[in-house]
């Protein structure tokens, strides 16, 4: 639009006329003040229309309510189609403003010299702001279509036809590595703007956008689940029936159970980190009850299976385990059983030479290696302090003494707590 009289395109003059008349006769009385303004702003424009306005200033009194509801405006067309209403120029110069700016920042050409502008008296409701005016001749450019588009930060990321199609791309993204919720990696909005009708994407083309892109990632947690044992305890009870060493189960104890979730982060797949959460329990643990031995084995006061000093103690000897102690006598020394039991063997066995093992019962059996003589043989039951043999050095020996041991469920153990002098 150009500025008083170099272009000048409206309806015929009777029109108006007719229109301003009518409204005018609407009104109780015509604010002064208004209609003064209104014949300012067309001074120019016609002498007809002016006198108009002016005769209508005598032809009616002041009115606040038609002032409150009324004002000169013009019509705004542009390549043919009513795009909106302005009640001064300067309006009108601000839209188109910020609409080339618009434009020059898509890409589109300026606004054309199609404008035209009908003068009215005009309800103010109907007078166009001037960003809605700018955004209608933006959007009447032959390459500009509306869009909305994905921000992420602030940058613009891709631009679809519709807010379904520009929220979509972003759930499918989300969906490639996650149904739960998510966050994202940027701050997201969707804007409603003016667009190049080639920038303008697919669903489809929009999510290849976000793959590729390292703008936008999708921030997930998911639980991993880590079953533990929970150890129960035992009380022991103290039994002098049961031979020191020995243990009898009168409760089974039962291990209890715990979950314990562990939460693992996810950056658009990739692990981050993790961080525990909460364990809970699932089943609690029961206490065993075990009877634990105190009797000691030997009879009639007799505390070492021979008599006789120790010289070499259980544990490890030579660089290897050493299974039982070394009691150091002569050679034929009586040997006596640790207590009741049965004879289980009673042979010559590699390295132990002459070698008798005795089975007492509940899973505790004591063994006499390198005899020089055995007394007894498999399957006969002695009594504690029976004669069994006498101290030798058969074998692999490096002199005449007793080998002892304590073996108690298949395990040998330090002998010297079981025997007492």
């Amino acid at each position: 639009m150009q500025a008083e009289g170099s272009k000048r395109v409206r309806k015929p003059l009777t029109d108006f006329y007719r229109t301003a008349s009518d409204t005018l006769r609407s009104a109780s009385r015509t604010a002064l003040g208004v209609v003064t303004a209104a014949a300012a702003e067309v001074r120019a424009v016609d002498k007809k229309v002016a006198a108009f306005i002016t005769a209508a200033v005598v032809a009616v009194s002041a009115s606040s309510t038609a002032a409150a509801v009324y004002t000169l405006g013009f019509d705004v067309y542009y390549n043919g189609a009513n795009i909106g209403t302005i009640s001064n120029m300067a309006e009108y110069e601000a839209a188109v403003a910020s609409a080339n700016a618009t434009l020059l920042s898509l890409g589109a050409p300026a606004i054309g010299e199609d404008i035209q502008c009908f003068l009215r008296i005009a309800p103010r409701n109907e007078i166009t702001p001037d960003p809605d005016l700018a955004r209608a001749f933006v959007m009447s450019s032959e390459n500009v279509r509306e869009g909305y588009t994905l921000y992420a930060d602030g940058e613009a990321i891709y631009t679809t036809a519709t807010i379904e199609e520009c929220e979509g791309a972003l759930g499918d993204f989300a969906a490639k590595y996650t149904n739960e919720s998510v966050a994202y990696s940027a701050q997201i909005s969707f804007v409603n703007e003016a667009c190049l009708a080639e920038d303008i994407m697919t669903r489809t083309q929009a999510l290849d956008v976000l793959c590729v892109s390292d703008a936008v990632k999708v921030i997930y947690s998911m639980p991993t689940y880590t079953e533990t044992v929970i150890p129960f305890d035992t009380d022991y009870i103290d039994d002098d029936t049961l031979y020191m060493g020995v243990e009898k189960i009168e409760s089974a104890g039962v291990e209890g159970k715990a979950v314990t979730t562990t939460w693992v982060n996810y950056e658009n797949g990739a692990v981050v980190d993790s961080s525990e959460g909460e364990t809970q329990v699932l089943s609690q643990p029961i206490t065993a009850i075990v009877r634990r031995g105190t009797k000691l084995g030997v009879s009639e006061g007799r505390g070492y299976p021979a008599d006789g000093v120790i010289t070499s103690r259980f544990g490890s000897r030579w660089g290897r385990q050493h299974k039982g102690i070394d009691i150091g006598a002569d050679t034929g020394t009586p040997v006596y059983s640790y207590t009741d039991g049965t004879v289980i063997m009673a042979e010559y066995y590699y390295g132990y030479g002459n070698y008798i093992k005795v089975d007492h019962g509940n899973g505790f059996v004591t063994a006499y290696a390198h005899l020089s003589k055995m007394a007894v043989s498999v399957g006969d039951t002695v009594k504690g302090g029976e004669y069994i043999g006498a101290v030798g050095n058969t074998g692999s020996s490096t002199g005449s003494h007793l080998h002892f041991e304590v073996i108690i469920d298949g395990s040998h153990v330090d002998p010297e707590p079981y025997i007492s002098k």
